[in-house]
């Protein structure tokens, strides 16, 4: 049985041996850098952000504007837990009845909608399928491309919980 050496340890029944990683020759900016951690992020930060400095007011505006629709969020959450989905396929079916212009949406298109990779969306589409919310068509024009449409089941839980979720913004209005 050979016996090879592995970052230090012995390992029985190597063939070869793999190398001990080592650390990355950094340039003299990137040496400062690591001296004075965070000088990077807030550097580039300042150029992103260039303005006025924040005040209080600023930030208690900010704080407010996130917990309102933090409170909207996990409302939805729940309202939408209660009818049985999850708040992915929620959106997924919001995003397609909502869609500009016609009534179905393209899973790249969703996939920007969701900001989610189109693998994901891909198989968000296959499990509202396979709950029969929506149906897959291929594109007339492109056969590469695929349509999703929603069922008449996907059509009636998604009025059910945009009427929820509009009635309950016109009671709490959240976002001023």
């Amino acid at each position: 049985m050979a016996r090879t050496r592995l970052n230090g340890g012995v390992r029985a029944g190597t063939q070869r041996a793999r190398a001990a990683p080592t650390r990355p020759q950094r340039s003299a900016k990137g040496r400062q850098a690591a001296s004075n951690p965070g000088s990077t992020a807030r550097n580039a930060s300042r150029s992103r952000n260039a303005g006025p400095p924040l005040r209080k007011k600023d930030l208690e505006a900010l704080s407010d504007f996130r917990y309102r629709l933090r409170r909207f969020l996990r409302f939805s959450d729940e309202a939408v837990r209660a009818e049985g989905v999850t708040p992915l396929q929620y959106l997924l079916l919001l995003h397609i009845k909502g869609f500009p212009g016609r009534d179905w949406a393209a899973v790249g298109e969703l996939a920007e909608r969701l900001q989610s990779q189109h693998h994901g969306t891909v198989a968000l589409v296959s499990r509202c399928e396979r709950l029969g919310l929506v149906q897959r068509k291929p594109n007339a024009q492109d056969r590469r491309r695929v349509e999703v449409h929603l069922t008449a089941e996907g059509a009636r839980r998604i009025e059910r919980l945009a009427r929820i979720h509009r009635a309950e913004l016109r009671q709490r209005p959240f976002l001023r």
